[in-house]
């Protein structure tokens, strides 16, 4: 019709706009103080071609409209403003919104309008979860309601708001959370009331897309949102025709499933038939199930967008959203070989049919496939006649009240003492050891198909206590508490103590002696507790001491060296002792010299991070490191395949001092003290972008920074192997430092110069001082190197100075000495010669400067 305009075409260069619409959403905001009126009114205008636009009328004319509209109705409305679409939480995608004013003629159309009442448009899960959705737009959502929460109460800037989380089903097997503030939890309550919840279809108009804890969910926004339940609407129709809904009894899958979708809805086809379709379609058929094919491949692991993953360098990748994850959601995948009287085919079972048809999850079959764990089970003469009707083989069984044996020894024999036994006490001076301690390591305990029927001997720092609890078996109470044994360098263990040993406890830390103690259990068992390596007393048997004076336990203190400083706090002097008293100080030249396994003090300077992206690692629950395993990890020491794995740190560093350069490891629990974070919250951020490749710039922020490292030296038997040095403990704190130069003087031999300097200038050209524009080149070549991912270059290099001291040797003269500049000169030639001898010249980097060879 002429002179009547369409939403879609609606800007501010057209004059006199007039369109037909329905008013399908329309709410008020209210105003502050006592106003009777509202501040403003706000609405959605849809068209007969689907076009919608928000309208707004502001406080000045609000009087004018308020009585004159309403939601649900069809108007012809002309003279209004447009104005551009701006903020958060814009109802439609249309450019432009409409201010009704003064000049705004209404008049109400008849109820025969050909116009939609609500004109839904239903986004999918897919869509809301596909990277880079814009969540300022509020949206139409449809879905089963799956799942209802407990109420709950907001308390913020001192009011209080009722809510409740429910649960959408808005894709087959898809489910979306959704939170209902206020009122509109007031309305779940009031349909809930109503006993119509079963199969209930819910539908958000206009609701909020928010991402939450990394997921997106839905949210009502304060006024916009509209919520209906069951609503007869042919949209909603449409969506219930095209979600085939099962309502049978989870559990029942004997009983008759909806006979209407089976038997009225969709008509029945053979394979054949089924082959034979040329457009998409879903019917009926009668199958046997043949096979399962493409197995082990009955399952996959689900990314949190509902997609597949695989197994990508040290994380999962998904498939769809590219996502990077540490931990996934096993799901079924079943693809059936499945036959009729016409043909054969492959029907694929997913993750929500399947589990009905099973009566179990993925991950309750799939956890003891990854265990893999056996173990060999008897029955002794005396009641086989009891089991020999009840097992049989090939049938699972849970089975509980079993016995075993805890040896003390791991002697093929045992004692008994009997009447003829004769015992005679020896003197105190008996060579015969007092406790005879053999201390069993967290790897050792850890190790695939350890034995866990024999007792052992721990030892270790005492780094938690839980709280006291009971355990009621039997109709007995009994106390117990769970230690955490600090038993190896970072490696730690529980124990649950129970009865006396519960009491022992207690009584010990009643004498306030609780810090840095050191406790040894002798003789204590071995199990395995929710899939985790654990101790606890045995019955009797095991005996307990705290800070125990015996040569093994000192043994013990003086292998584990303990900083006992605040673990937030890398600022304060962490124990001047091991840094300055306990260990040697060292360079990195005299690091490299040791032909025995031992621990020393250097003082270094980081010049680059090496191997990056590699300074993180999976964990297993072994504490060793695993890799990507087809669609799991898989440990590197026990073989255990796992679904999640934990972050750690395992950073090298490229380290350099005045004498050479090395590779110093930073592991997880040093790492953290000085980062200041765990490896977890560097990493996330990364995973959610997808690109790993970067190297994270908390750890950037180390280059240039001198340290004090304890380092441990181990001495390997593979001639080829280019060492690296495990870092035990570093500190950046300036006091410490000056005290350990104090006590560990640089000495500069007279070789390093051939004899051709004096101690004084040849420490000067090192140091980088007090020589007029001298600089330490070798620290200055190394970070051009590194810059240039040469590292390799490094682990060669021999430094200059360390390279006169074989040249010169023939060139000693009485009272010959060297300028400055001459020196300097003299070791950029022999920095020339090491890149030479790798295909390379000083020229090829740019911060370096280049030899002058006629001055020698």
């Amino acid at each position: 019709m002429a002179g009547i305009h369409k939403i879609a075409d609606i800007n501010p260069t057209i004059d006199n706009l007039c369109v037909r619409i329905r008013v399908i959403r329309l709410w008020t905001l209210p105003s502050y103080g006592n106003s009777p009126l509202p501040y403003s009114i706000e609405m959605v205008w849809l068209d007969e071609d689907g076009g919608k636009i928000h309208a707004s009328v502001k406080k000045a004319f609000v009087s004018r409209f308020v009585n004159l509209l309403e939601e649900g109705i069809s108007y012809q409305i002309r003279y209004f403003g447009v104005g551009l679409n701006k903020g958060y939480f814009k109802t439609t995608h249309h450019e432009y919104v409409v201010n009704l004013n003064q000049r705004t003629d209404v008049h109400r159309l008849s109820e025969s309008s050909s116009i939609p009442r609500y004109g839904f448009k239903f986004v999918s899960f897919d869509t809301l979860n596909a990277p880079g959705y814009d969540c300022t737009y509020l949206v139409d959502v449809v879905g089963y309601l799956a799942g209802i929460g407990n109420e709950k109460t907001l308390e913020k800037d001192g009011k209080s708001t009722k809510y409740t989380v429910i649960e959408l089903e808005i894709d087959d097997g898809k489910i979306m959370e959704c939170a209902l503030f206020g009122n509109y939890a007031h309305e779940l309550n009031a349909f809930l009331g109503s006993g119509n919840k079963d199969g209930a279809v819910v539908v958000l108009q206009f609701v909020r897309v928010k991402l939450f804890n990394e997921k997106i969910v839905l949210q009502n926004s304060m006024y916009g949102t509209k919520m209906f339940f069951n609503l007869e609407d042919t949209t909603v129709i449409q969506f219930k025709n095209s979600f085939v809904r099962f309502e049978e009894s989870r559990g029942n899958i004997g009983g008759i499933p909806n006979e209407a979708a089976f038997l009225k809805i969709y008509q029945g086809k053979t394979i054949e038939q089924l082959k034979e379709f040329e457009t998409n379609s879903i019917c009926i058929v009668l199958a046997t199930i043949s096979h399962i094919m493409d197995t082990p491949d009955w399952w996959y692991g689900q990314c949190e967008c509902n997609r597949s993953t695989y197994a990508f360098t040290k994380t999962f990748k998904c498939s769809s959203c590219g996502r990077l994850l540490l931990s996934i959601t096993p799901r079924y995948r079943i693809k059936l070989g499945v036959i009729d009287d016409s043909d054969c085919a492959c029907f694929v079972v997913f993750d929500k049919e399947a589990k009905q048809v099973l009566r179990k999850s993925c991950v309750e079959i799939l956890d003891p496939l990854l265990l893999g764990e056996k173990i060999h089970a008897s029955v002794k003469k005396a009641f086989v006649s009891r089991f020999v009707n009840l097992l049989e083989e090939g049938i699972s069984y849970q089975i509980r009240y079993f016995g075993g044996y805890f040896k003390t020894t791991h002697h093929e024999y045992v004692v008994n003492l009997n009447l003829r036994t004769d015992v005679h006490r020896l003197p105190e001076s008996s060579s015969i050891p007092r406790y005879g301690f053999k201390f069993v390591s967290f790897d050792t305990l850890n190790a695939p198909g350890y034995d866990c029927t024999y007792l052992v001997d721990v030892v270790g720092y005492l780094v938690g206590i839980g709280n006291e609890k009971t355990l009621e078996k039997d109709d007995k109470s009994t106390k117990y508490t769970v230690i955490e044994l600090e038993i190896d360098d970072g490696k730690i263990m529980e124990c649950a103590l129970f009865g006396n040993y519960a009491h022992e406890l207690n009584a010990f830390l009643g004498s306030g002696n609780k810090d840095g103690a050191v406790v040894v259990l002798q003789f204590v068992r071995v199990k395995l507790f929710n899939e985790k390596i654990v101790l606890q007393n045995s019955m009797y048997g095991t005996k307990m001491f705290f800070n125990l004076e015996d040569t093994t336990v000192i043994q013990f203190k003086n292998s584990f060296v303990r900083f006992e400083e605040s673990r937030g706090n890398i600022g304060g002097i962490s124990n001047e002792a091991p840094f300055l008293k306990i260990y040697q100080g060292k360079t990195i030249e005299q690091l490299k010299e040791f032909e025995t396994n031992s621990i020393c003090i250097v003082l270094a300077t980081i010049s680059h991070i090496m191997c990056t992206p590699d300074w993180w690692y999976g964990q297993c629950e072994c504490n060793r490191s695993t890799y990507a395993f087809t669609k799991t990890f898989k440990c590197s020491s026990c073989g255990r395949l796992l679904l999640s794995i934990t972050p750690r740190y395992r950073i090298k560093l490229g380290v350099i001092d005045d004498s050479d350069c090395a590779c110093f490891v930073v592991f997880d629990k040093e790492a953290k003290q000085v980062l200041r974070k765990s490896c977890v919250e560097i990493l996330d951020p990364l995973l959610l972008k997808g690109d790993l490749s970067d190297t994270p710039t908390l750890l950037l922020n180390l280059i240039d920074k001198t340290f004090l490292f304890i380092v441990e030296v181990q001495i390997s038997d593979n001639p080829h192997f280019s060492p690296s040095y495990k870092v035990k403990k570093m500190t950046d704190n300036v006091e410490l430092i000056n005290k350990f130069k104090e006590a560990h003087p640089i000495q500069i031999d007279v070789d390093y110069t051939g004899g051709l300097l004096p101690i004084s200038k040849t420490s000067s050209i090192i140091e980088g001082e007090k020589v007029k524009g001298a600089k330490n080149l070798l620290l200055e070549f190394s970070n051009e190197v590194a810059a240039n991912d040469e590292s390799e270059l490094l682990e060669n290099a021999i430094t200059p100075t360390k390279r006169l001291c074989s040249e010169s040797e023939e060139s000693k003269v009485e009272g010959l000495s060297m300028t400055d500049d001459e020196l300097k000169n003299l070791c950029l030639i022999e920095i020339e010669k090491i890149v030479n001898s790798n295909a390379r010249s000083l020229r090829d980097y740019q911060s370096m400067p280049y030899p002058e060879m006629s001055h020698i």
